[in-house]
C-alpha cells in the first residue's frame, strides 16, 4: 500500500494524489453577452462555466 500522505515537522502535509491530475475536458476560451441577468445572479470574473452549443 502506498503511502498517501507524509509529514514531516512542518504543518503542511505533503499529499501524493494517487491519480494523474489533468484536465479531463480542453478548455477553449471564449467572450460572449447576455442580454438580461436575472437579479438574483452574481456574476464573478475569472471562474469557470460550461455552455452547451445548439440545444
Amino acid at each position: 500500500m502506498i503511502k498517501a500522505v507524509e509529514s514531516d515537522s512542518s504543518l503542511i502535509p505533503d499529499v501524493k494524489p494517487n491519480v494523474p491530475l489533468g484536465s479531463s475536458r480542453p478548455t477553449l476560451p471564449v467572450r460572449f453577452a447576455l442580454d438580461k441577468v436575472p437579479g438574483d445572479v452574481t456574476l464573478v470574473s475569472g471562474t469557470t462555466c460550461s455552455i452547451a452549443v445548439g440545444q
